[in-house]
């Protein structure tokens, strides 16, 4: 704010948040929050009229973590663990416990993206846990899933199963996360490619309670 002038009182609003919503880093809307208070309302939400305390949601931090982390959009509330709401002799208005509750979810998602941003991408799967079943272990055991290379000491890396008589009997692969949350942004599932294999056609990937698939063509 150079020489006093605060440019979100020289745009509307519609230009603001086209400004703001552009930024892609959420440590940049954490310190465009902290430069004054009328920076921290507008990242947090927009009042139309200050005499009746009009709240209306704008929650940029929220939306830029939910574009960056889709998952969460399934998130319908989130709360602190300490956290109550601090009223006082405004305590019974609806507007000031809406506006206390968007501060509160503004901590929260500024917290969410920096411990989700302050560790570098990496492989969430921690070890093989069982697989339903292998046709010759430990040759071609779960293990051989984690390696990324398609052949280890002159020998083909892959798992196989000893197949089922009935083609609606699932096989599965059980593993284990590095910790009790993870951020999964990308699976990569790679048949192996040789004679004599039969490939999966479906794969159902069971995440805690969360259950999607894929149907995969192979050709």
């Amino acid at each position: 704010m150079k020489n006093g002038l605060d440019f979100l009182n020289l745009l509307n609003c519609d230009v603001s948040l086209k400004i703001l919503t552009n930024l892609e880093d959420p440590s940049d809307l954490v310190r465009f929050s902290a430069v004054s208070r009328s920076w921290r309302q507008f990242v947090i939400a927009d009042f139309m009229s200050f005499q009746w305390f009009v709240v209306i949601e704008n929650g940029l931090l929220k939306h830029l973590c939910r574009r960056m982390f889709p998952q969460l959009s399934r998130v319908d509330h989130v709360n602190e663990l300490c956290g109550t709401a601090k009223g006082h002799a405004e305590a019974g208005s609806s507007n000031f416990m809406e506006w206390e509750a968007l501060k509160r979810e503004h901590r929260i998602y500024a917290f969410f993206a920096r411990g989700c941003l302050s560790f570098a991408p990496r492989e969430c799967i921690y070890e093989a846990i069982i697989a339903s079943s292998t046709d010759n272990d430990p040759e071609e055991g779960i293990h051989n899933t984690l390696e990324p290379r398609d052949r280890v000491a002159r020998r083909a890396s892959y798992w196989s199963s000893k197949g089922q008589s009935n083609p609606a009997v699932p096989e599965t692969l059980t593993y284990r996360l590095c910790a009790d949350l993870c951020v999964i942004t990308e699976i990569n599932v790679r048949p192996f490619q040789g004679n004599n294999c039969f490939n999966f056609l479906l794969t159902w990937f069971h995440l805690s309670s969360i259950w999607f698939y894929i149907n995969l063509k192979i050709f």
